[in-house]
């Protein structure tokens, strides 16, 4: 057993008052002893005189309460309850294990002996190993096998059993140097004796400390792993050293090249200017591998991406036949659903749906709020069906996905590593890091809950650190329309690239940088690991220049980006071939090239070279009927947009005022102007008294466009 006079001082630096754990400080005691001993004494009270006598002396409905009561009801003479069993677990055993009457009778017979023989200082090796059987074949996750048994037994006799945590504990076996009981592996009675026998010698180890029971070893094992995490999360972050594995990377990878160009980069410029085309064309390609052979798991998740929850539980269903909820949640149609959805609580989703969708005929399910179609059936096991019958009249559309997944034949697709957003002035932090977002709750009977749920952001960044060797990008278009700072938050540091997380190909893990607590993830676990970005994830966004319906680009995000400007092109136009549009009654063309140019030179003279037209504009235009639509439904609107209203401006770029001068004594308009105005007559608006007013032009947007108005703005007489 290693590492334990280290952990001893750690332990004693998280309780410094902490002397023994009979004289443990005030710190430790109402952290840490106060309420687990608490919890002995409720499951003794609660428990107590079902054990003495027989274990059929309670109604399953009573034990099943008393049970509820243990996992979530406040402690006598504390303001909370335990929480060593959260709402998950207790939602598996409760409303998905201990379904039925023969189901709880089972349970309570086994529970019963295992207490009883603890009780009487017995071997618990058979009771223990049938109970763990019990749980196994009725459908238990491998954690509820190590949590619930352990915890009953622990509270129940602590002077000799140990509660395992699984997460916890197996990082604490580690720390002392012994093998972890492994994640997704069933307990066993002999991995739990090896369990107890280390128990006992870290009881000898910490004799300076007087541990009373293994309550106290609990305290110490919990204590000092998650201190250990917090200490070494900055420079080796959990989530970082599991990410990748020898299947997934192969035995000696080879790393693909890295794009050449910034880690994050702007594509900056006025409207239409192809921005979002180069994106498409020259920057998705880059994170985009050729053709292979689509995988069934790819096919799979490409069809449940279509589908709703209840649809993917009834095409597992119309597979399996008859099946609990931790079978339904294998089947890998719910396992595809699970990754492309990175739902949090997914067996409380499919709980749900079933539930919802219900028959009403069904007595083993009390849910009221159903909805159509109602085409699921629970038996008095717990056991969930699904009638073909009822989905070939009311979801006839299963068969069809049914028929699609029996007929797969791989196909050829492209593996995109890249996703692609827009930013609007409503997005936020919680749609892109991290935020709380209402889900069905299965405590609740399928009402909405609320859990924390990752981001566009976070998901990215999960992606390109379980894939170290290939390159990851998150486009972002309109990055400058959304609120900077409130998006970004703390994040907005990690970015910059002397900050990112390196892959270290030799310990195989991602090391460096700098990770950080997110707000949502840490307030709700805050031994939860830390947050980094890794070097391997390109963020590129594009930025419209004449978009002043915001605020500035955020500072601190242009410190962090490199920037590529995006101009008009007029020269673009003639090489996409539509240059020349022949103009209807008249001998000449319009020459698209030189229209633009004199558009935008005037533009510029009159605001800035941020607002020119782009040259995206005018292509496709391949008739004057083309042309004349694109000026009245794009241009015109876009330079009223651009001049606030200032007619005269527009009209000076349209070179639709002449040198002569009106009866208002400014330029008139010339007899091809496309902007046109009216003057109003004063007098004969107002009385005399208001003949201080002056004239006044109004203007008129047109209704159609002669070809020689648009010829005059490049080719002056």
């Amino acid at each position: 057993m290693k590492n334990i006079a280290d952990l001893k001082v750690l332990f004693q630096s998280q309780f410094p008052d902490f002397k023994t754990f009979a004289d443990c400080g005030q710190k430790f005691s109402d952290e840490e002893d106060l309420y687990k001993k608490a919890t002995s004494k409720h499951l003794r009270d609660l428990f107590g005189q079902w054990v003495v006598a027989d274990s059929g002396s309670v109604a399953s409905q009573d034990f099943k309460a008393n049970l509820k009561q243990l996992f979530s009801k406040k402690l006598p003479g504390l303001s909370y309850p335990q929480n060593f069993i959260s709402w998950r677990d207790e939602a598996l055993l409760l409303d998905e294990i201990l379904t039925s009457d023969t189901a709880i009778h089972s349970f309570m017979s086994l529970l019963h002996v295992l207490f009883k023989t603890a009780d009487e200082e017995g071997n618990i090796d058979e009771p223990l190993r049938n109970l763990l059987t019990w749980l196994k074949d009725n459908g238990s996750p491998a954690f509820i096998s190590k949590a619930i048994p352990t915890f009953l037994l622990c509270f129940w006799k602590p002077q000799r059993y140990i509660f395992i945590k699984p997460s916890i504990f197996d990082g604490f076996l580690r720390l002392i140097g012994e093998t972890p009981l492994g994640g997704g592996k069933y307990l066993t009675v002999e991995e739990y004796n090896r369990i107890l026998a280390l128990m006992d010698e870290l009881k000898v180890e910490l004799a300076d400390f007087q541990p009373r029971d293994m309550i106290d070893l609990q305290s110490f094992y919990y204590i000092v792993q998650n201190a250990n995490r917090k200490k070494t999360a900055p420079d080796t972050p959990k989530t970082t050293t599991e990410t990748v594995s020898p299947s997934t990377i192969g035995e000696t990878p080879e790393p693909t090249a890295s794009p050449d160009i910034p880690l994050n980069l702007i594509l900056y410029g006025p409207p239409g200017t192809g921005k979002t085309y180069l994106l498409q064309n020259e920057y998705f390609p880059l994170f985009t591998d050729a053709k292979t052979p689509q995988t069934r798991e790819s096919y799979l998740e490409s069809l449940v991406s279509q589908l709703s929850w209840w649809q993917v539980v009834a095409l597992a269903l119309l597979e399996l036949k008859t099946a609990k909820v931790p079978v339904i949640h294998q089947h890998p149609l719910l396992q595809a659903k699970d990754r492309i959805m990175a739902q949090k609580n997914s067996r409380a989703m499919i709980w749900a749906m079933l539930q919802t969708h219900t028959v009403t005929e069904c007595a083993h399910v009390q849910y009221t709020k159903r909805l159509e179609p109602l085409i699921f059936s629970k038996d008095a096991d717990g056991a969930w069906s699904v009638d073909p019958q009822l989905v070939s009249s009311d979801a006839p559309e299963l068969l069809t996905y049914q028929q699609q997944m029996l007929s797969f034949q791989p196909a050829e697709e492209e593996v995109r590593r890249y996703s692609f957003l827009t930013f609007h002035q409503s997005y936020s932090y919680e749609e892109f890091v991290e935020g709380i977002k209402p889900v069905v709750d299965a405590e609740g009977g399928g009402a909405i809950g609320y859990d924390v749920a990752d981001g566009i952001f976070k998901q990215c960044v999960a992606k390109a650190m379980a894939d170290p060797l290939n390159a990851y990008a998150l486009f972002i278009d309109e990055i400058n329309r959304a609120n900077i700072s409130k998006v970004f938050g703390e994040l907005i540091t990690l970015l910059e690239s002397d900050k990112r997380m390196k892959w270290d190909a030799t310990s195989k893990r991602w090391t460096g940088g700098i990770q950080l607590r997110l707000p949502y993830t840490h307030s709700q676990n805050p031994t939860a690991d830390l947050f980094g970005v890794p070097d391997n994830l390109y963020v590129i966004g594009t930025m419209n220049t004449a978009d002043r319906s915001i605020a500035l680009l955020d500072t601190a995000l242009r410190r962090r980006f490199e920037f590529r400007e995006i101009m008009p092109r007029p020269e673009i136009i003639r090489q996409a071939g539509s240059a020349d549009i022949p103009a209807p009654d008249c001998n000449d063309s319009i020459d698209l090239e030189k229209l633009l140019e004199a558009m935008n030179d005037r533009i510029e003279f009159l605001y800035d070279r941020d607002h020119r037209i782009g040259h995206s504009y005018f292509l496709g235009i391949n008739t004057y009927d083309d042309l004349e639509r694109i000026f009245l439904t794009k241009i015109i609107p876009l330079l009223q947009e651009y001049f606030y209203e200032d007619w005269e401006k527009v009209q000076l770029v349209f070179d639709d005022l002449d040198d002569a001068t009106d009866t208002d004594g400014r330029s008139k308009a010339k007899e091809t102007a496309i902007i046109n105005y009216r003057t109003v007559n004063v007098g004969s608006l107002f009385s005399a008294s208001d003949s201080h007013l002056s004239a006044r032009r109004i203007y008129e947007a047109p209704q159609q466009i002669a070809p020689e108005s648009i010829i005059k703005i490049y080719q002056r007489a």
